[in-house]
């Protein structure tokens, strides 16, 4: 299992999801961009997994400051429920 760390790293950073019908935080509508003639589908919205492929003029990475900021987020709001 990737840590959160890996798991913020991977994805784009307007990147909500990979629902059908969903769009990310820049309007862009994942069925346009995913590479749907393969298994599984493939999505410029990620790196680094088999599900990485395509491109999107919008993909942007986060800096790894912004990584930092992003996975204390998260575990602060684990720590929370816990």
């Amino acid at each position: 299992m990737k840590t959160i760390r890996e798991q913020v790293e991977m994805r784009c950073k307007h990147f909500t999801g990979i629902q059908s019908g969903e769009v990310c935080k820049k309007g862009v509508h994942y069925d346009v961009v995913k590479i749907a003639d393969t298994k599984p589908y493939r999505w410029p919205c990620l790196k680094g997994t088999k599900m990485s492929g395509g491109t999107c003029a919008f993909r942007e990475d986060y800096t790894p400051e912004e990584v930092d900021k992003k996975v204390k987020e998260i575990e602060d709001l684990s720590n929370e429920s816990i």
